[in-house]
């Protein structure tokens, strides 16, 4: 007997058909669950600006009071230097300066005293030089009036020849005229032309005698002028140079000592190492009773990194394996312990991917899946939102806003 279509559908409704409908609807449901885009987490790191403390001069560790990983202040101190060494450097400077000071004073009297004694026998020789000159002045003054004087008597004398030579001239006029007649002899006559002769020669010996002593007169007196006109030369010339130009190498090294010492002084107040920005201590390398050398690192502090807006930074990482995930202007939802609001409550926040590195860089260690192993990946900029507080350097959780 034949079974009804109507009755077939009906008997079939009731039975497999229920079952394979069901069972359509739990595979379309697992396919729909294993397609579904994952919701996916990403760590991201509260960026910070690293600032080193260094030690300002080689001294030695006294107190420590910075503790890794607290966060301090700015002003905060962090650590103190023990002063004694600077302490004696300083005494030692001052005493330094004051010895060169007594030295200075020393050599200041000494070159005095030098001074007053070339002084004196400068004033001897000054002295000793104008009673030479003044009888060097006489002497020439002596020499022209004896030479004067010769040349008068030369005068005088050259007068008294010309007088006898007139005189036996006239005489032997006389006689000439008396010859003619032979009224006298002949000899008188030649003892006459004799001494005209004689005295002829004597006459010209004069006046070369008379010659020369008016050669020589005109020399005393040019050698006179000169020694009137010329000055005598003190020896104060030969007198030490000032004091300031003897005393100026010293003066110098005082300078040097007192500017050290001043440095000194200002440097007590190295002896305390503040913060220079809040932040949080990432690792401290002082302890008491280390000694330090200068510009050596002690406190290493991280500070907040903040955009030209004012806002916090985070840098956010990708594996290689997730390149894609991300790009520049998708909404994050982070959040972690150290997120906080303003009123210090733990708070989910809302940041925004603002930047992408060009190529794959290091991950930090920290999210490195094997310690010895280093990763690389993608790295991003995430601008968190104003007015919330994050620390340096905290590790946040990060997804995708849908």
């Amino acid at each position: 007997m034949r079974t009804p279509l109507r009755q077939w559908f009906t008997d079939l409704r009731g039975g497999p058909l229920a079952a394979f409908a069901f069972l359509g609807a739990a595979v379309a449901l697992w396919w729909m669950v294993m397609h579904q885009a994952p919701a996916r987490t990403f760590v991201a790191i509260v960026r910070g600006d690293e600032v080193i403390l260094r030690a300002p001069a080689d001294q030695l560790v006294d107190q420590v009071f910075a503790r890794a990983y607290e966060h301090v202040e700015s002003g905060d101190v962090l650590c103190t230097f023990d002063g004694a060494r600077l302490e004696a450097d300083l005494a030692v400077a001052r005493a330094e300066a004051f010895a060169l000071e007594a030295e200075v004073g020393a050599e200041s009297a000494r070159i005095e005293a030098e001074r007053r004694r070339l002084a004196f026998d400068a004033l001897d020789r000054d002295e000793r030089l104008v009673r030479e000159r003044a009888t060097d002045l006489r002497r020439l003054e002596l020499d022209v009036e004896e030479l004067r004087l010769d040349a008068l008597s030369a005068t005088v004398e050259l007068a008294a020849l010309e007088v006898d030579r007139r005189r036996y001239e006239v005489r032997l006029q006389y006689l000439a005229e008396l010859l003619e007649p032979g009224l006298t002899p002949r000899s008188e006559a030649a003892e006459i032309e004799a001494r005209l002769a004689a005295i002829a020669d004597e006459v010209a010996r004069r006046e070369e005698q008379l010659t020369g002593l008016e050669r020589a007169r005109e020399r005393a007196e040019e050698r006179l002028e000169l020694l009137r006109d010329s000055k005598i030369e003190s020896t104060a010339a030969l007198l030490p140079a000032d004091e300031p130009s003897l005393l100026e190498p010293l003066r110098r090294r005082i300078d040097v000592q007192t500017a050290l010492a001043a440095r000194l002084a200002l440097a007590a107040d190295d002896l305390v190492l503040r913060a220079p920005v809040s932040g949080r201590i990432d690792s401290v390398l002082a302890h008491p009773g280390r000694r330090t050398v200068a510009d050596e690192g002690l406190v290493t502090l991280v500070a907040p990194s903040r955009s030209s807006t004012g806002r916090h930074q985070a840098d956010l990482f990708l594996r290689e394996d997730q390149t894609g995930a991300l790009v520049v202007g998708d909404r994050l939802e982070l959040g972690g312990v150290d997120v906080l609001a303003p009123d210090g409550a733990p708070i989910t926040i809302e940041g925004e991917v603002v930047a992408a590195a060009p190529r794959l860089v290091e991950l930090p260690q920290r999210l490195w899946l094997d310690p010895r192993v280093p990763e690389h990946g993608h790295s991003f900029l995430i601008a968190l939102p104003a007015g919330t507080t994050a620390v340096p350097g905290a590790r946040l959780w990060a997804r995708l806003v849908p």
